[in-house]
C-alpha cells in the first residue's frame, strides 16, 4: 500500500508527509528529492539540470522508474510507503495506482494567484528557497499556480480522489490523517498509531 501525496509547489506536501510518518507506524517516507536523484542517477543525460529539465522527469520512464523503486523499498523492508511527489502531475500518479494505494491531493481551494503567492509567505520558515524570492520570480519560476490548481481540483473531483485546501496547514494534517485512517481500517491495513 502507498500513499501519494500531490498538488502543486508550496502546498505542504512535505509537511503533511512527515506528519503521516510520526502517525503511521511502519512505513516510509519518500519526497521528491530522493526520486529526482535516482533518476538522475539513471538518466543523467536527459535529468542532469533541474532547473531547466523538469519536463523530461514527467515522461512515461519516469513512473515506471518510480513505481519499481516502490516495489522493490516495500518488498525488503516489508514497509509501506509515503510518497511526497510534486515530480508528477495528478494524471500520471493516478494511472499509477494499485488497488489498496491511496492518493490525496492538496491544494490552494481554487485561489487567486495572488492569494496563493500570499499564503506560500505565510508558511516560510527556516531555509526555504521562496525567501529569497520576489513575488515576480515565483510567477516566472511557477506560473499560472492558480490555473494548475483548479485543474488538480477539476481532475480530483472526476475520479473521486480526495482534495484538501491545505491553508490551515495542522488543522487540515490532523483532517487527511483521519480520511486515511478510515480508508486503511475499511481494508484492513490500519496499524495502530
Amino acid at each position: 500500500m502507498r500513499i501519494y501525496i500531490c498538488g502543486v509547489p508550496r502546498v505542504g506536501k512535505t509537511t503533511l508527509a512527515k506528519y503521516l510518518k510520526r502517525k503511521l507506524k511502519n512505513t516510509n517516507l519518500f519526497v521528491s528529492e530522493a526520486f529526482r536523484n535516482g533518476f538522475q542517477a539513471m538518466r543523467p543525460s536527459e535529468a542532469k539540470d533541474w532547473g531547466t529539465k523538469t519536463s523530461k522527469l514527467r515522461t512515461d520512464d519516469f513512473p515506471v522508474f518510480l513505481k519499481t523503486f516502490l516495489e522493490w523499498n516495500e518488498k525488503f523492508s516489508g514497509n509501506d510507503s509515503i510518497v511526497d511527489l510534486s515530480l508528477l502531475n495528478i494524471e500520471k500518479i493516478y494511472e499509477m495506482l494499485d488497488e489498496n494505494d491511496i492518493i490525496v491531493c492538496l491544494g490552494f481551494g481554487g485561489k487567486s494567484n495572488n492569494e496563493i503567492f500570499k499564503i506560500i509567505r505565510k508558511f516560510e520558515h527556516g531555509n526555504d528557497y521562496t525567501i529569497t524570492k520576489t513575488d515576480e520570480e515565483l510567477k516566472k519560476l511557477w506560473g499560472d499556480m492558480a490555473k494548475r490548481d483548479k485543474h488538480n481540483m477539476s481532475f480530483a473531483a472526476e475520479h473521486n480522489i480526495s482534495y484538501f485546501e491545505t491553508t490551515e496547514r495542522e488543522k487540515i494534517s490532523k483532517e487527511i490523517y483521519k480520511y486515511i485512517k478510515s480508508v486503511l481500517t475499511k481494508n484492513n491495513e490500519f496499524i495502530d498509531d
